[in-house]
């Protein structure tokens, strides 16, 4: 059985959207083999044991409910690239997109956004030495304690994009969308009602307004995203009303009118709050605030007509299928002191032609189905026993696979 497996593939080769998840998922993976070769991996103390109820169970399950409580409770602990994971899938579409902003790198994102993007997307690790000097020796200095940041941020022709993002209607609740209306927005606010100094490059000093002018912006869009509905799909300002917190909204959009209402420096040029847009002008600035929905949210961010729904697809089998695997080897380590994971590996170390076929197959990145069938009719034998119910070649080709994702 053919299985499409991305900690198999050549790093070098891969797509911007794979990298992203290459990294975070061999990480994942190379801990639910540990957990499935290592007893000692996870080990659940006297109370654990007696509140998860393991030594309770009826014997027949009792391994297995262990195994099932030390690979899951370890995935749902682990970060695994998971925090980050919607706003690099969305940075990764445009190539003047940075996630992960904050106001002191606004001009390495003007004049090196090609390495900041790059750090921001995969990690130091796939810098090379010059970039990170060029990161660290980046000659304009931020010279406020007032550092602003947002989630996503995307340069386009005059303009610039912010996105504070919402996987769903009801993420955070009140107190998440309160947050953004009433103290990130204003917060922005500030830079240009105190006309305070942000930037130095050499011995010229800059305010926010200067730094914009000078690099030929002149709008601004301030944008609170939200990405789903309670049931899945992109959302909505009506599925927001329904089973969200639209309210809050309102009450945010109320806020930060009479926030600019009572100010000095800016004047209102549009106010519409069924659509929650609010247009504002600082001298020949105009700043934009609006709440965006579902499949409308990568037009406002990149000007691109992006079906949301499409731009989480993910192909992959590594995480569902490695994780199962782990819970039933554990499962058989915990009661046999073996398993088929540990017979299958001495196998191959003890068969310097089994080697070279597992190499073969792995630099084909798993892709040579006739290799891995090759190979399976190699190894099988009486000994070889898989769970019950399981048809016994393919659960040994999900073996390999496991095997061979782990190097």
């Amino acid at each position: 059985m053919k299985r499409k497996i991305l900690t198999i593939k050549n790093k070098e080769e891969l797509s911007i959207s794979e990298l992203i998840l290459f990294q975070p998922y061999k990480n994942i993976v190379s801990n639910f083999y540990d957990l499935a070769i290592n007893k000692e991996a996870i080990h659940f103390d006297a109370v654990s044991r007696n509140f998860s109820g393991i030594d309770n169970a009826d014997s027949y399950i009792r391994d297995y409910y262990e195994a099932m409580l030390g690979v899951t409770s370890y995935y749902q602990a682990s970060k695994g690239g998971r925090g980050k994971y919607i706003e690099k899938k969305i940075a990764s579409i445009s190539e003047s997109c940075v996630l992960d902003f904050s106001m002191s790198e606004f001009p390495k994102f003007l004049t090196i956004r090609n390495i900041l993007r790059k750090k921001k997307l995969y990690g130091d690790y796939f810098l090379s030495k010059d970039e990170k000097k060029d990161l660290r020796t980046h000659e304009w200095d931020f010279i406020s304690n007032y550092n602003c940041t947002t989630d996503l941020i995307n340069l386009l022709p005059n303009k610039i994009s912010f996105l504070e993002l919402k996987n769903r209607v009801d993420s955070g609740g009140v107190s998440a969308r309160r947050e953004i209306w009433i103290k990130k927005f204003p917060y922005f606010f500030e830079y240009f009602k105190n006309n305070m100094i942000l930037f130095k490059f050499k011995e010229k000093e800059y305010t926010l307004y200067d730094f914009l002018t000078e690099n030929n912006i002149n709008t601004i869009l301030l944008n609170i995203g939200l990405l789903f509905n309670v049931s899945g799909e992109p959302a909505t300002k009506e599925g927001d009303k329904s089973k969200g917190f639209y309210s809050s909204n309102e009450e945010g959009y109320k806020f930060i009118k009479k926030y600019i209402e009572d100010s000095n420096v800016f004047s209102i040029v549009e106010d519409n709050i069924d659509n929650l847009f609010l247009k504002i002008k600082y001298e020949d600035i105009i700043i934009e605030i609006r709440a965006v929905y579902g499949n409308d949210i990568p037009v406002i961010l990149l000007e691109k007509n992006i079906d949301i729904n499409d731009l989480l697809l993910n192909p992959y089998d590594d995480i569902w299928l490695f994780q199962l695997l782990s819970i039933e080897q554990r499962a058989d380590l915990l009661k046999n002191d073996d398993n088929l994971l540990l017979k299958i590996d001495k196998l191959i170390k003890s068969n310097y032609s089994l080697r070279l076929i597992i190499n073969e197959f792995i630099n084909e990145e798993g892709n040579n189905i006739e290799k891995l069938t090759d190979l399976v009719s190699e190894i099988n034998n009486d000994n070889l026993v898989v769970p019950h119910g399981r048809e016994k070649i393919d659960y040994i080709h999900d073996i390999i696979y496991f095997y061979c994702a782990n190097y």
